[in-house]
């Protein structure tokens, strides 16, 4: 205790001789035993806290504007991306109307050339008339066989039916619409593709429309895959538009394809336009 209170006598008469010219900040701290114990410099260490609590605060608020700005970001891609993905099915939806009406400028071109190529032929055979209707029967008759042919239903595999078929005109377009059925046990789902073909036995190929579009061979879709999409677990009706101005009485027929996802024909089901 008396040497506690002999510094402070001490530093009593340093400032009164005015040996301490600069006042300091200190603490002092006294043990048990008296001694004691000065803890220096306490401005500087507070300055110090205040300087790395203010850079902890400055740091956490860049990281947070980085943060808020990358989330901005992401949200306007994640837009621009949506608006993509819309715009692209609206062109590949224009790019397939103008494909289809493409092939009915064909067909219709098609036709001219055929009808002023019949007509030449029959003045260049007028005098062999005989042969000439021996070619029409042979025609009537070949015609005759691929419509019997054509008019029959192939079930495949009997995975699916077809029911409530039927075909409509409007301003716009042709519509076939029709139930198809999943013929499988309960809970079993089938998908695949669903063609359309409009047809006329007395017509080219090539004349003959299909929807969604796609080539024709042999008398059926070249691209199984190119069909509209389906997925059934019992049934589900099905609506396969034409687009533009058909002439519907041109065709005689209408026959449905329906392909496994695999391009495996699973259905052949046709009717006649004139009975619907």
């Amino acid at each position: 205790m008396e040497n506690s209170q002999r510094d402070m006598e001490k530093s009593r008469l340093k400032k009164d001789s005015g040996e301490e010219k600069k006042a300091k900040w200190s603490v002092l701290f006294v043990n048990s035993t008296g001694k004691v114990f000065t803890l220096s410099y306490i401005k500087a260490a507070i300055v110090s806290l205040i300087i790395f609590i203010s850079a902890a605060m400055i740091t956490i608020a860049v990281l947070a504007s980085i943060i808020f700005v990358s989330v901005n970001q992401t949200k306007d891609l994640k837009s621009r991306i949506d608006k993509l993905g819309k715009e692209n099915a609206k062109i590949k939806k224009e790019n397939e109307n103008i494909r289809f009406k493409l092939a009915l400028l064909t067909s219709d071109s098609d036709t001219g050339v055929k009808d002023k190529s019949s007509k030449e032929e029959k003045a260049q055979n007028f005098s062999s008339e005989k042969d000439a209707q021996n070619k029409s029967e042979s025609v009537r008759n070949k015609n005759r066989a691929n419509k019997e042919e054509s008019e029959k239903n192939y079930d495949g595999r009997g995975l699916v039916e077809l029911r409530e078929y039927k075909i409509t005109r409007n301003e716009n377009n042709v519509v076939v619409n029709f139930d198809i059925v999943n013929m499988l046990e309960q809970d079993k789902i089938l998908s695949g593709y669903i063609f359309t073909v409009l047809k006329n036995e007395n017509l080219a190929q090539s004349q003959w429309v299909i929807s969604p579009y796609s080539g024709i061979v042999n008398g059926k879709p070249a691209t199984p895959s190119q069909g509209q999409y389906f997925s059934i677990a019992r049934f589900k009706p099905v609506t396969i538009k034409f687009p533009g101005k058909l002439d519907l009485k041109k065709f005689n027929r209408a026959e449905v394809f329906v392909y496994l996802e695999s391009s495996e024909l699973i259905l052949k089901k046709g009717f006649n336009i004139d009975e619907k």
